[in-house]
Parts: C-alpha cells; structure tokens; sequence
C-alpha cells in the first residue's frame, strides 16, 4: 500500500515510523534486531543473550557504538 504522511502539529507519522522498533522504516519488514554494542567475550555470553542472537532479535554491533538502534534482518537497514 502507499504511506500518507499526515502532518499533526510539528511531527508526521513518518518521523515515528523511523523510531519504531517493530519494523523496518525502508521495506516495512517486521523482522527486527536490537542492535547491542559493546565488546563482549563470546565465551560468557549468558544463555538468554545466545538465544536472542540465534534468532536474530538481537545483534552484537561490536566495540564501536553507533546511534543506530536496531537492523533489519531482511534489507539491512539500520537505523
């Protein structure tokens, strides 16, 4: 479908879309990784944490941190 982008007051419904984390602002996928950065020993990564990587809600963004919060796992757009 076609996105409307509705102006209300100073902000517009695409300005929240690019915040949201549950899909993608380019391709609308709903298939999204948190981005978690930081420089972690793979050997003592909790088992909650493997978990949320093996299914790819989260992803590891390494040592140097980003303002980009989340991935999409389909298109690769970060944001």
């Amino acid at each position: 479908g076609m996105l409307t982008i509705v102006m209300i007051g100073c902000s517009t419904i695409n300005e929240e879309l690019e915040t949201s984390k549950n899909y993608c602002p380019k391709c609308k996928s709903k298939s999204v990784a948190k981005i978690e950065y930081g420089l972690i020993d793979i050997g003592k990564i909790s088992p909650d944490l493997q978990e949320k990587v093996r299914k790819k809600e989260v992803i590891l963004g390494g040592c140097l941190v980003y303002p980009q919060k989340y991935h999409c796992n389909d298109c690769g757009h970060k944001w």
